[in-house]
């Protein structure tokens, strides 16, 4: 990710030797006082996709910590975030769901959310014989279209962490958005399941619990492993066999994707593409 860059305002002249040296001086200094201003950086705010809640604008690059210093704050003084429940000496922000987002690089992952969506129409045309298969593709597409995304910055945006030095703090002079989500009270699960939709999160449940409680396709649906999202974009194949299961507790927010087999030929990078996405969702 590019970080910085300068910006340089100059007209072409066509002269050489010093006079070009002399006159382009002249050219810069005039251009650094007659230029219109602009913001190094503007910054969205949001607590849930596509729901913007105030922007913040930066005349000079900020590092990520004063993105994230800078963006709470304000977000603790809007109205909406004051009407949020939140539990005693807590900020209401769901941290290991905070995440920076590019919205300068949208567009390529409007692309990707759409190319899944088409792969997977595809596949429930050609598994329109079988009820259960084309119940769970239907059921899993549902629930791609009607999630957003966004292109995740490489950082950590946990608010402590950045004020112990624990993560890079670099500058950053674009436009994004920093999502700061309240606590999720759901895990979803889909894929190769008959019926791709949320449980209830709880303390005492484990991955297999979750998995319980979704049927998965018989033959098509992967038995040894599944691939867990964690809410900041994190990705775990996890082991869930009888005989390998690791017991896994998940957090709120994180969703279990069930890979499909025994997929046509031309779906053979399907399950790849739809977490490479989902890694990319926005709470």
């Amino acid at each position: 990710m590019k970080l910085t860059h300068d910006r340089v305002c100059a007209p072409a002249l066509e002269m050489a030797g010093e006079s070009v040296r002399g006159l382009m001086g002249v050219a810069l200094l005039l251009c650094s006082l007659f230029a219109p201003s602009t913001f190094a950086t503007t910054l969205m705010v949001q607590q849930t996709a596509n729901t913007p809640l105030l922007t913040l604008s930066f005349s000079e690059t900020p590092r990520l910590s004063q993105l994230v210093l800078e963006g709470t704050s304000a977000l603790q003084q809007t109205p909406a975030y004051q009407k949020t429940t939140r539990s005693h000496q807590t900020d209401g922000i769901f941290w290991p769901a905070a995440s920076l987002f590019d919205n300068a690089q949208q567009a390529p992952v409007a692309q990707m959310k759409s190319d899944v969506s088409t792969l997977l129409s595809r596949l429930s045309a050609e598994w329109g014989n079988d009820a259960d298969k084309k119940h769970a593709i239907d059921t899993l597409l549902r629930f791609i279209e009607e999630q957003d995304y966004g292109f995740r910055v490489d950082v950590s945006v946990d608010h402590d962490d950045l004020l112990l030095g624990k993560h890079a703090n670099p500058l950053l002079d674009a436009d994004y958005t920093l999502l700061l989500p309240s606590r999720p009270s759901s895990v979803g699960v889909m894929g190769a399941v008959k019926n791709s939709a949320s449980s209830d999160w709880s303390t005492g449940l484990s991955l297999s619990d979750y998995l319980d409680d979704h049927d998965r396709l018989f033959w098509f649906a992967e038995r040894s492993h599944v691939v867990v999202i964690a809410p900041n974009g994190d990705t775990h194949t996890v082991p869930v066999a009888y005989w390998n299961s690791a017991g896994a507790r998940l957090i709120p927010g994180s969703l279990v994707y069930v890979p499909f087999t025994s997929l046509p030929s031309e779906f053979a990078h399907l399950n790849a593409t739809i977490v490479n996405l989902l890694t990319r969702r926005m709470m």
